[in-house]
C-alpha cells in the first residue's frame, strides 16, 4: 500500500465542493492501492469534513496532528489496508 500525506495546516475552509473531490481523490486512489491521509487540520476544517463526509470516506485514523505522526503511522501500518 503507498500514501498521499496532505499538509492542511493552510486549509482555513472547505466547502461542499472541495469535501466531495477530497472523497472522489480517495476513492480513484484506493482503487490503485493508494491511501490518502490528512495531517495538520485545523479544528473548524475537520468538523466540516466530518460533516460532509470526508472523515468517514478517509477513515478516521486517516487524519493526524503532525507530518511525523502521519510519517510513523504509514510505517506502522505499511501493506495493511485502511
Amino acid at each position: 500500500m503507498r500514501e498521499v500525506l496532505v499538509d492542511c495546516q493552510m486549509m482555513s475552509l472547505v466547502d461542499a465542493t472541495g469535501a466531495n473531490a477530497l472523497i472522489d481523490l480517495s476513492e480513484e486512489l484506493r482503487d490503485k492501492g493508494i491511501r490518502v491521509s490528512l495531517a495538520r487540520v485545523l479544528d473548524p476544517v475537520r468538523e466540516r469534513l466530518r460533516r460532509t463526509g470526508v472523515e468517514q470516506a478517509l477513515g478516521k485514523y486517516q487524519f493526524h496532528d503532525t507530518l511525523t505522526d502521519g510519517v510513523k503511522s504509514f510505517e506502522e501500518h505499511e501493506g495493511l489496508p485502511s
